[in-house]
Order: C-alpha cells, then sequence, then structure tokens
C-alpha cells in the first residue's frame, strides 16, 4: 500500500522563506548591521555574523559572555551598559544610543544600537534583542565638519574683516567676531538682518539690487561691492565687501560668505597723502614763480649796488630797494613754513 502527500505549498513556503532570510541576510551585510538576542533565563547570547565582523571577533573562538562583551566597548561607554535593570523599557519602546567600541587591534569604531526589551504575559522580561549598526564613517564625517565649523569660528574671531556667513537653505546667518570689534554689535543675539539694516540709507538700494542681481545669474561664483555701513555707535565705516556664492547642482544658492573689510582708516590715511601731494604742488609752484620775484630782483640789485660801489657811487634808495625784496622773500618763505607745518598736522 502507498499514499501520496501533496507537499507543494509547503515547499513553495519554505522556499519563499529561505529567500526572504537570503534577502534579510544581504540586507544586514549591505547596511553594515548585525542582530544579537540575549536570553534573560538562561544567559545565552547569540550573535548574527554581521556583529562578529562589526566587532572583528572570530565566532569560532570569541566567548559570547556579559565580561567578554563589555570589554570590548570603550572605558568611557562601559557605565552605560547594565543589562540588569529594565526599568528604562517601557512597554514596545526601543531604546537607541549610539556607542564606542575598541577592537582587538585597537581600532575605536562607532556603532548605533536599538534594543528592544521581550515580557511574557506577566509582563517579566524574558530576552533582549538588539541590532547594531556600524556608523564609524558617519561619525567622523560629523567629527570633519564640527572641526571645520571651529576652525570657521577661530579664523572668523582671527581676521581683521568681518565675516558674514548665509544658510539660505536652513535661513540662518552667522556673524563673525568683526562685527563686535569692527562695527560694535553685539552678534551674540544679532538680529538676522544686522547688515541689510545698517547698510547707508543711500547705498542701500544699490548694494541689494546688484546682490541679487548675482544670486540670480547662476554663472556668477563672486559678489563685489564698495558701501558705506553704520556701526552701533553711529559712525560711518567705508566698506570693500567680497562674498563667494556656493551654488548647488541646478545652480541655486545654498550658502553665500562673505568678508566686510573697513577701509575708512586707509581712505583717511590716502586722503591725507592727496592732501599733501597737492600742498606739495603748491610749494613746489611758489618755489618756482613767486619766490623767484623777489630773489631775482635781491640779486639783481645787489649786483647793481657792487657796480656804483666800484665807481665810488652811494645809492640809498637802492639799498632800501634790496630791504623791501629781501622782507618780502621773508615773508614768502614764512608762508611756506606755515603750510607745510599745517598738513603735517593734517
Amino acid at each position: 500500500m502507498a499514499s501520496v502527500v501533496d507537499v507543494t505549498a509547503e515547499m513553495n513556503t519554505q522556499k519563499a522563506l529561505l529567500e526572504t532570510n537570503t534577502r534579510l541576510k544581504m540586507a544586514c551585510e549591505i547596511a553594515s548591521m548585525g542582530y544579537w538576542t540575549n536570553d534573560l533565563k538562561t544567559s545565552e547570547i547569540i550573535w548574527s555574523h554581521e556583529m562578529h565582523k562589526i566587532f572583528e571577533t572570530n565566532p569560532k573562538t570569541f566567548e559570547l559572555t556579559l565580561d567578554n562583551i563589555k570589554n570590548r566597548f570603550h572605558p568611557e561607554e562601559r557605565h552605560k551598559l547594565n543589562m540588569d535593570t529594565f526599568s528604562n523599557f517601557g512597554i514596545n519602546e526601543i531604546i537607541e544610543s549610539e556607542q564606542r567600541i575598541v577592537t582587538d587591534s585597537g581600532k575605536i569604531k562607532w556603532i548605533l544600537e536599538r534594543i528592544h526589551l521581550i515580557r511574557d504575559e506577566s509582563n517579566v522580561p524574558l530576552r533582549l534583542e538588539g541590532i547594531a549598526v556600524d556608523i564609524t564613517k558617519r561619525k567622523l564625517h560629523e567629527q570633519e565638519i564640527i572641526e571645520s565649523n571651529e576652525r570657521f569660528k577661530i579664523l572668523a574671531k582671527a581676521t581683521v574683516e568681518a565675516i558674514i556667513d548665509w544658510d539660505n537653505v536652513n535661513d540662518t546667518i552667522f556673524f563673525g567676531e568683526g562685527f563686535n570689534t569692527m562695527f560694535g554689535y553685539e552678534t551674540g543675539m544679532a538680529d538676522k538682518n544686522l547688515w541689510l539694516k545698517n547698510i547707508h540709507s543711500d547705498d542701500s538700494e544699490r548694494v541689494i539690487k546688484d546682490l541679487k542681481k548675482a544670486i540670480k545669474n547662476s554663472k556668477k561664483e563672486f559678489f563685489n561691492a564698495d558701501y558705506r555701513f553704520v556701526k552701533a555707535n553711529g559712525e560711518i565705516a567705508y566698506i570693500q565687501h567680497k562674498g563667494i556664492f556656493i551654488r548647488n547642482a541646478e545652480g541655486e544658492v545654498t550658502r553665500i560668505i562673505g568678508a566686510m573689510i573697513d577701509l575708512t582708516e586707509s581712505l583717511e590715511k590716502m586722503n591725507k597723502i592727496e592732501s599733501q601731494d597737492k600742498a606739495l604742488r603748491d610749494i613746489s609752484w611758489t618755489q618756482s614763480h613767486v619766490v623767484r620775484a623777489p630773489l631775482a630782483n635781491l640779486l639783481g640789485l645787489i649786483n647793481l649796488l657792487k657796480d656804483n660801489h666800484k665807481i665810488g657811487y652811494t645809492d640809498e634808495k637802492l639799498v632800501e630797494y634790496i630791504g623791501e625784496s629781501a622782507n618780502k622773500l621773508d615773508t614768502i618763505i614764512h608762508d611756506i613754513v606755515n603750510k607745510t607745518a599745517q598738513d603735517n598736522v593734517n
């Protein structure tokens, strides 16, 4: 006697389950995600292959005990690994944390853990289940961003320029230390319109119009402008503004970094130099024209006096003319000296 049973449905179910498990395993490997369980009654701990890969342990030789696992965590993280306390777990709650681990080779890794507590019908803890994801690359990238931002802030403090960093995506603006040291504004709780509101009223429309035009031009990388800026004390600063646009793939501006240079002192020095140069030109013209006339008269009169002296003739009028020319020359020289002194003071 023989009997035949149709197991097609069961075979199809087993095949589908096998395919699902295979895909799940591949997904865990791609995501660098390991799975583990800790049976609270038997103290049996099970790690997936990916868990051993993340911790860089050998599944054949690494004994899965709480002490051994704790020793793989960074010393500063071990106090968090108290698996005997379950009061932090709410019903169906998943606790998430980021931890550092140390491999046998001394390499430090970051993992993201999600842990779930399984309870029985009487709410008694039965088993801990968790996943661990290797997030080392992400943490290193975040650290690079933090360090980059710190360097930027230090540079913003050290530079003689006032730095502005517009984040158009998040609608935030960072004002560098220069806004306080150069212009007297408190940057801690500064209004994000601080820059816009304090461009001189006669320059504001022109500067903003040029900025908007540059932003709309997707090929434009830089922005330059000269304008007046009102300090916190009401004084006017003459500014040279240089900015750079950071654009996305569509050419839209996502960030603008600008530097404001206070040219007030430089312009004052240039004006002083120009004033002194003009004074020197005036003095040169005076020497070549005004001084020459009384000096030529004086020299001519002296020669005439010498000639008269040779023939024994004395002309008192001639001596008087010589005195007048000398006094006129002395007056001109005093005027030059006074003008030079005045320009030096200015």
